[in-house]
């Protein structure tokens, strides 16, 4: 077996474990989503008592499922891993240690995920059939979203991995506890996932961070706002964006170990 086919093998068997052990624990993925299906429920309630457009209701709900698809809270597990010491045993894996848990991850939200889609799929016929909710079905851009749900998925894991690795000086988890709160509340706002970015003061700027390519941009073309050649130049700054996170993320994860060195994860 070449070492080409041994790595391929390797990291499908990882993504294939994790997917099955992410099974356990359903129950408490099931009432997660529920819950989060309800506060979206409720978030369309008060857009609606504001008159909102059909733009912002399917904004809102499209992109919720969007979001769904692309999910990747990887923040909790590097910040979890390093705290505890089990960092130590990934470390010594003959793996890329950014490949693995990329990898890891990848088969951790399969199941979580889908609960998820199924979930605010759930919310968002509700709110089309008992609150008569009016929203925008765009089906000659919907296929677009696919090409930026890796996009997506890569933002979410490496923005978490740099946040994550916040916990190399941090010896407690419940202390940690506070950064993944207000990294959880910034990234909903800067993602759009609150409020359309295009309704915030200094828009202009926030549309440009990564964080705005976890929902913002891609709504932005399935909503037919984005046309063209812009969609391309989109999906490249998103590309590039990928880029940056990926190396600043090894940047960061390498200064944590060296920080760590004297005193051992």
């Amino acid at each position: 077996m070449t070492n080409l086919k041994r790595e391929i093998y390797k990291l499908w068997f990882l993504t294939r474990y994790s997917m099955l052990s992410a099974q356990a624990g359903g129950l408490v993925n099931v009432l997660t989503i529920f819950g989060s299906a309800m506060l979206l429920v409720a978030q369309i309630y008060v857009w609606k008592l504001g008159n909102a457009s059909a733009a912002i209701f399917s904004y809102i709900l499209i992109g919720r499922v969007y979001k769904s698809i692309a999910e990747n809270y990887f923040v909790g597990t590097i910040s979890g891993d390093i705290i505890s010491g089990q960092l130590s045993r990934v470390l010594l894996l003959p793996t890329s240690i950014t490949r693995l848990y990329f990898f890891v991850m990848l088969g951790k939200r399969v199941f979580r995920n889908l609960i998820e889609f199924i979930g605010f799929l759930g919310a968002a016929f509700f709110c089309v059939k008992f609150l008569n909710v009016n929203i925008d079905y765009n089906f000659s851009t919907l296929w677009i979203l696919v090409l930026f749900l890796p996009i997506t998925f890569f933002l979410n894991h490496f923005t978490g991995m740099v946040v994550g690795c916040l916990a190399f000086v941090i010896d407690d988890k419940r202390d940690f506890m506070g950064i993944d709160n207000i990294y959880f509340n910034f990234r909903s706002i800067l993602a759009g996932w609150i409020i359309p970015l295009d309704l915030l003061p200094f828009a202009s700027f926030f549309v440009s961070t990564p964080f705005a390519w976890q929902l913002h941009q891609p709504m932005q073309i399935y909503l037919g706002r984005v046309q063209g050649l812009d969609i391309l130049w989109i999906w490249l700054q998103g590309l590039l964006w990928c880029i940056v996170m990926y190396f600043l993320a090894k940047i960061v994860f390498r200064l944590g170990l060296k920080y760590n060195e004297s005193t051992g994860l």
